[in-house]
């Protein structure tokens, strides 16, 4: 398991939060991870990728992570409004 650069823990139950780098990240670890869910793509071990959606907009990628055993390319957002 990668355990990210920055460990800090829950000031109620003092167990570990995720290890995101760029900032504070108060959210639960996944379980056998360092990260959230938000921030498990920082761990490259995980098994999980990357959504493949771009905003038309500003054209960016989205950055919810997808388990790698399913078999689609974007959220369960994205695959609405890509759709329509």
């Amino acid at each position: 398991m990668y355990e990210g650069k920055h460990i800090h823990y829950s000031e109620l139950d003092h167990k570990p939060l995720c290890s995101y780098s760029p900032k504070l990240c108060k959210q639960r670890r996944l379980n056998g991870y360092a990260f959230c869910i938000r921030h498990v793509l920082e761990d490259r071990s995980a098994p999980f990728r990357q959504c493949e959606y771009v905003a038309k907009y500003n054209s960016q990628r989205c950055t919810n992570p997808i388990p790698k055993a399913e078999d689609r390319r974007f959220g369960n957002e994205q695959e609405a409004d890509f759709l329509l």
